[in-house]
């Protein structure tokens, strides 16, 4: 069974922390996979986090002006994001920060676009050639997969939690090649696993032995140790 490290993996403070210190943790606990939230600032760039909301406000230290504004507006500038501090010592990841991750370390990224999946997919391809391969995109909606396939990326995770879970839409999802098929847990019925091939991951798992699937995302389980 493979396990994904969801948002980066799990740690004592809580969950959805994307941080490097979460990755660090998962890599030690032997996982190979490890997915991480993206979204974008206001001005358009690039970050790494799981919302602007809850997740945002709990993980980093904020002024008052940005605890308030982060209620009402759907971004930070780039500029008031890299302003604000991480909370209890940890590391925000970036774009560059991650691809350096990389460079020292083992284990694919499991990418997670809040919005404007294949703008940023096509950003990783332009900007870490050479890392591509240690990417595996996730897509939301099927016209996606040839548009990914384009830009190069060699593995595809069909992920399923924006869609409803449709005989008609497994039927089609059956004929790609991907490298799994995910389906949130409560969605997990006989008509998702017409998947052939025992392709379906599911999320999020916290629990040994809740589903049988090929792969569960998880904050605390830990790969088994051969």
């Amino acid at each position: 069974m493979a396990l994904v490290a969801h948002a980066g993996g799990g740690l004592q403070q809580g969950d959805y922390s994307n941080s490097r210190e979460a990755l660090d943790q998962s890599l030690a606990n032997g996982f190979k996979l490890f997915e991480l939230d993206f979204i974008w600032t206001s001005d358009g760039e690039l970050a790494i986090g799981h919302d602007w909301t809850e997740e945002y406000r709990y993980w980093n230290r904020l002024g008052w002006g940005d605890w308030l504004a982060s209620f009402y507006v759907d971004a930070p500038s780039s500029q008031r994001f890299a302003a604000s501090t991480p909370d209890f010592g940890f590391t925000r990841l970036s774009p560059d920060t991650l691809l350096d991750w990389l460079r020292t370390n083992p284990g694919q990224i499991v990418t997670d676009f809040k919005t404007n999946n294949l703008e940023g997919l096509a950003l990783i391809a332009s900007q870490a050639p050479d890392l591509q391969h240690r990417f595996i995109p996730q897509i939301y909606a099927l016209p996606e997969y040839h548009a990914v396939r384009e830009l190069g990326y060699e593995e595809i995770i069909f992920t399923t939690y924006r869609l409803p879970p449709t005989a008609a839409l497994f039927s089609q999802i059956d004929t790609l090649d991907v490298f799994a098929v995910t389906v949130p847990a409560d969605a997990v019925t006989d008509t998702a696993r017409l998947i052939a091939n025992n392709r379906i991951f599911t999320h999020t798992i916290n629990a040994p032995g809740t589903l049988p699937a090929a792969g569960y995302y998880t904050d605390c389980l830990v790969p088994a140790v051969s």
